[in-house]
């Protein structure tokens, strides 16, 4: 296999217009490069380009890293060179770490070197005013006249870890590693980038693809989603965006990741005005009208989060394969009021709640008289007295109720080992049988067990009503990304 992002299907490229789809191949030296060269490399290693030049040369990138600095002194133990021109060879790809008056000098630098991509780290251009903008019009020009791509300015760099490439300036770095995963985080902002980075590392989530974009002169978040969506070690795409200058190219990218079956998960903000007069000044991105980009996302098949905690709750669950066949849910609970939370919740996310078929819900209520047994599933308390009732519940819920998906609810039991070590046992017989459903629980619990039960399947939640919507959400995507498509549907564990 050679994990090639570039590598394309000609079936593919003939969905994307010329105009509105970038050529991949383009983008290989930004994500894929072979030598790099920092612009601006400081001998301070906690300085920004201390730091950018510092993780690209020390994180087990195998090409030749340059740093481009003033001055006869070493680099953290590096010889400088004075200038591109000065360079062995033309680098793939250029950090530009220099003020903003200078940035524009060193981008056309950098094409006159015959370099393929170059990232502006720098800011104080559209985002700051009127000079700001004539500063980035010229690196926009640039663009425009030349094949080199480039990313910015006003970001926090990109990263490849599986090549090492870690060219960011994000601190945390220093205490936290990144390991290669297949997870594609593009974000058009760089803060959120980093924090969105983090928090899925927290969930055990790891990144294939990381592309902050900045203003966006030339690449955008179209050309991240459309590279990723072409990525062999990406599986799922997780997107923050602000605005979009060119919604028909946004729409194509969008479209490479429902052919190569990735689900996207996006944030898009800059909803209301003060939110889209803060987007403008953040990164000169317009909002525009967001019912447009809301009826885009709906064609599309991509999952629009609510929040960043449902954004990271949807990545993870699409990271772990699992989608169900359909919307009808299955609501299990030992308590009837967080019963009703979990149904409004369902209802609310357009999940299908159908009553259990009439026969078994007649022998569950001769069981237990004082259960309900419709949909929501009430077992009760009583249910842990005699496990048997448990489990013809369960058993019942998640076999003959003819559900796509189950959401259980446990409570606390899940912080008393007596209990829930001879549950732990039930939930991972009943979920090796029937693999091909999604099954959420909700439960207080600690990290080991947690992992154990995320292990065996199951998405795990403290907050039933997390656990709902995220069901939901995976049978949107399931639903444009395989059942309304010749191949028929994936199921959950496949």
């Amino acid at each position: 296999m050679t994990n090639d992002p570039f590598l394309t299907d000609p079936d593919l490229a003939s969905d994307l217009d010329a105009d509105s789809a970038s050529d991949p191949d383009t983008l290989r030296a930004l994500v894929r490069p072979r030598s790099i060269a920092v612009v601006g490399a400081s001998r301070d290693p906690d300085k920004i380009g201390g730091r950018i030049f510092r993780y690209v040369r020390d994180r087990g990138f195998s090409g030749p890293v340059y740093p481009v600095s003033a001055g006869t002194e070493p680099v953290q133990g590096d010889e400088p060179i004075a200038s591109l021109e000065d360079l062995p060879s033309p680098a793939d790809l250029v950090f530009v770490v220099v003020p903003a008056k200078d940035a524009p000098d060193v981008v056309r630098a950098a094409d006159d070197r015959g370099c393929g991509a170059c990232v502006v780290v720098s800011s104080g251009f559209a985002e700051s005013g009127p000079d700001g903008e004539l500063l980035q019009e010229r690196i926009e020009a640039i663009a425009r006249d030349t094949d080199m791509r480039i990313v910015g300015p006003n970001c926090m760099g990109v990263m490849n870890p599986r090549l090492g490439l870690y060219g960011t300036f994000m601190s945390a770095l220093d205490e936290v590693e990144l390991p290669p995963g297949n997870v594609a985080l593009i974000s058009q902002s760089g803060a959120f980038g980093t924090h969105a980075a983090l928090l899925l590392r927290n969930r055990g989530l790891d990144l294939s693809l990381w592309c902050t974009t900045g203003n966006e002169c030339d690449v955008d978040v179209a050309d991240g989603i459309a590279c990723a969506a072409r990525d062999e070690d990406t599986e799922v795409i997780v997107a923050y965006l602000e605005g979009c200058r060119d919604l028909e190219k946004l729409e194509a990218a969008l479209s490479v990741a429902s052919e190569t079956r990735k689900p996207i998960v996006v944030f898009k903000t800059g909803q209301s005005d003060v939110g889209a007069a803060a987007a403008r000044a953040h990164t000169a991105a317009d909002a525009g009208d967001d019912a447009r980009f809301s009826e885009m996302f709906e064609r599309s098949g991509v999952y629009r989060a609510r929040t960043i905690e449902e954004l990271i709750d949807v990545a993870g669950a699409c990271a772990a394969n699992a989608f169900p066949n359909g919307r009808r849910a299955g609501l299990m609970t030992i308590s009837g009021g967080v019963g009703v939370v979990m149904a409004d919740a369902a209802v609310r996310a357009g999940l299908d709640v159908a009553p259990m078929p009439v026969p078994v819900e007649r022998e569950l209520k001769a069981l237990l008289p004082f259960a309900a047994a419709r949909n929501p599933v009430d077992c009760t308390a009583q249910a842990f007295n005699d496990w048997s009732l448990f489990d013809r519940f369960l058993d019942a819920v998640v076999r003959r109720g003819g559900y796509d998906s189950i959401v259980l609810f446990l409570a606390t039991v899940g912080a008393n080992p007596a209990v829930m070590d001879p549950l732990m046992d039930r939930l991972e017989a009943i979920r090796a049988a029937h693999h091909d459903r999604v099954m959420a629980v909700s439960l207080i619990i600690d990290d080991e067990r947690r992992r154990r039960l995320e292990r065996a399947g199951f998405l795990v939640f403290e907050d039933p009503t997390r656990a709902v919507n995220t069901v939901a959400a995976l049978a949107h995507i399931g639903d444009h990304l395989f059942r309304r498509r010749p191949g028929g549907p994936r199921g959950a564990g496949e």
